[in-house]
């Protein structure tokens, strides 16, 4: 899968050429060795607002537009091969958190420096690639929380009742094995360490630095959701920069949400369960789009100041809108 998004055959590849964003893709910790990986010429037309950030146990990933023709790039920033078994105790020591929380911090840098743009004017998308990773984004959101894994586990690619039992109770033992670690999860990246991965680190990262150079962070589905939690919860400049991209099938979704203080309806709904960041690009031309609006489009008043020098707009600063009156 690393390969296929380095060679732009992955689905966040496409999208991020059909939609002219530049794509990073970051290893924080694949359980293989990809040194020899590199893109293979793949090129995306320039675009001008949004950068895509991702991490998996193995995977990140940023895609966005800063140039007048934007590869994707590779940047090889392994922490470990896969991280510890959070049954067994947490999953990332405090150099290892450090770490992928550096690498994810790292990547929007590159793009801040690399951007044509002001900070408050681009955006960052944030996803992952990962197999499995919704369990470790479970217990992460459930250490947050307090609450109970049968809240917050779902279905992830397509498990059925049973699995998602097995998976309940697999975050149930986690909590157990690292209950010292995570205490009230009043500590967000204690609860990480303790239960999380490479990728929801170096997300978090990723979400962390867009929140102190106030860049916009668009947010994907449910693995990225719990990685803003985190750092919304560790930063509040975090949570003020969040976009919500898509409403994710997930159960947990909507705790996730709430528990990065976001109150905002998400803008798409289209039951993806696709992860790689696919879900925060698609919602980028709705972003282009409202900013359009914002910069350019005239409100009645103008309209009809410029039609009629001097005339009575009944002081209304509305947008335009047509009457059907003769």
């Amino acid at each position: 899968m690393f390969a296929a998004v380095a060679n732009g055959q992955a689905a966040c590849a496409v999208l991020c050429a059909a939609n002219g964003l530049s794509l990073e893709l970051v290893d924080v910790g694949v359980d293989a060795d990809v040194s020899a990986i590199s893109p293979a010429g793949a090129k995306c037309s320039a675009g001008s607002v949004a950068n895509g950030c991702a991490g998996a146990d193995g995977n990140g990933q940023t895609g966005g537009s800063s140039a007048a023709s934007s590869s994707i790039s590779v940047v090889h920033a392994k922490v470990r091969h896969g991280s510890h078994s959070m049954l067994a105790g947490p999953a990332l020591t405090a150099g290892e958190l450090q770490a992928a929380l550096d690498a994810g911090a790292a990547a929007v840098a590159r793009f801040a420096a690399a951007a044509v743009c002001p900070p408050n004017s681009c955006a960052v998308c944030v996803g992952e690639v990962g197999i499995g990773n919704t369990t470790a984004a479970a217990a992460v959101l459930a250490a947050l929380t307090g609450l109970p894994p049968e809240q917050v586990c779902g279905r992830g690619t397509g498990l059925d009742d049973a699995g998602v039992q097995r998976k309940c109770a697999a975050v149930a033992a986690a909590l157990a094995a690292n209950a010292s670690t995570i205490g009230d999860g009043s500590d967000p990246l204690a609860a990480l360490a303790a239960v999380g991965g490479l990728e929801l680190a170096a997300m978090t990262g990723a979400f962390l630095e867009a929140g102190r150079r106030g860049m916009p962070a668009v947010v994907d589905g449910f693995i990225s959701s719990v990685a803003a939690a985190v750092a919304a919860r560790a930063d509040p400049r975090a949570a003020a920069v969040q976009f919500w991209s898509h409403a994710s099938a997930e159960r947990g979704a909507a705790a996730a949400a709430t528990a990065a203080g976001s109150h905002a309806q998400a803008a798409l709904s289209m039951g993806l369960r696709l992860g790689e960041g696919t879900g925060a690009v698609l919602a980028v031309p709705l972003l282009r789009s409202a900013a359009a609006i914002a910069r350019d489009m005239a409100s009645l008043k103008e309209v009809l100041a410029a039609v009629a020098p001097g005339a009575d707009s009944r002081g209304d600063d509305s947008s335009m809108s047509t009457d059907s009156r003769p």
